[in-house]
């Protein structure tokens, strides 16, 4: 894994306790599907837009709509930072 990967990753797990309604995530890694998380679409906004303050990497509606891992989504990120 690169640190950019790492990075992501954590901030990931990070915004998803954020967001999480028990303040609670499970310790996922690059394999665990989203769905896993049981978050609801207002959660999922929020989740994106802490990931945003976080690593200052600008999201976009359409980068998301394929995603179904942790690994996909951080994926999406790290070609998002070097654009």
């Amino acid at each position: 894994m690169t640190s950019v990967t790492i990075d992501l990753l954590d901030a990931f797990r990070s915004a998803a306790a954020e967001v999480s309604p028990n303040g609670k995530v499970p310790d996922v890694d690059l394999d665990a599907e989203l769905e896993e998380l049981a978050l609801d679409s207002i959660q999922w906004a929020e989740l994106v837009a802490t990931m945003e303050e976080q690593t200052g990497i600008p999201a976009r509606i359409e980068d998301f709509l394929d995603i179904r891992t942790v690994g996909d989504l951080v994926g999406v990120l790290s070609v998002r930072s070097r654009s």
